[in-house]
């Protein structure tokens, strides 16, 4: 059943998301495959992902997958979903990370939220699955759980502390939205904004600019 629907990404017709469900000390996730009409296709097995990234590896088309049960990112061959490679071990093995949201960038690597004991981390990688850059945002008092490329090179991050701007070179962080607990990033189909799902919402906007300035939009998702 699909009880517990996180993250989904698209690819043309083609659209994934995961059905992470963790019973009695087992695991019946599954990635759920819809065609451009709604419909399902098909699901296949995974375990505990909590989201889904459409990304593109070794010249084959396909989608990033959380595994949370093994501690890892895998990617799904867009032709067959059931085909799952390691990508990367998560980061920080020993702290019991978790893996949160996932986002590709235009050069092709791509980025990931951890959430882990005593830390909270902004991770990118490369295709190949070699760290690039790694930023602790609890370093910087908050946590992470949505992340963004902006177009200037920072990163857009969203947590239970609001939604916040990252330079990942310098270390340092500005708060664009306080007080508001943003969930995912995501990047509207027209405009050049990002939105964070709110819940219990307040009124507060959760909209900001694609380089990450103050919101340009008074409407919540």
């Amino acid at each position: 059943p699909a009880v517990n629907l996180i993250g989904g990404a698209t690819f043309g017709e083609q659209t994934v998301i995961g059905n992470s469900e963790f019973e009695s000390n087992m695991s019946f996730s599954t990635l759920v495959e819809l065609d451009g009409d709604g419909g399902l296709t098909g699901t296949v097995p995974t375990q505990l992902p909590l989201d889904v990234e459409p990304f593109e590896r070794n010249g084959i088309e396909g989608f990033l997958v959380s595994d949370n049960l093994n501690s890892q990112i895998l990617f799904a061959n867009a032709n067959d979903l059931s085909s799952q490679v390691p990508v990367t071990p998560l980061p920080n093995l020993t702290r019991a990370p978790l893996a949160l949201q996932m986002r590709r960038t235009p050069s092709g690597s791509f980025l990931l939220c951890t959430l882990e004991i005593f830390g909270s981390w902004v991770t990118e990688y490369d295709a190949s699955g070699q760290v690039l850059t790694s930023v602790d945002v609890l370093a910087l008092g908050v946590t992470a759980s949505g992340v963004a490329p902006l177009e200037n090179g920072n990163l857009l991050v969203s947590g239970p502390t609001g939604v916040h701007v990252v330079d990942p070179v310098a270390g340092t962080l500005t708060t664009v939205l306080a007080d508001v607990d943003g969930l995912y990033v995501s990047e509207p189909t027209t405009g050049s904004g990002y939105c964070t799902g709110v819940p219990n919402s307040t009124g507060v906007p959760a909209a900001t600019s694609a380089v990450g300035s103050r919101a340009v939009a008074d409407d919540e998702m």
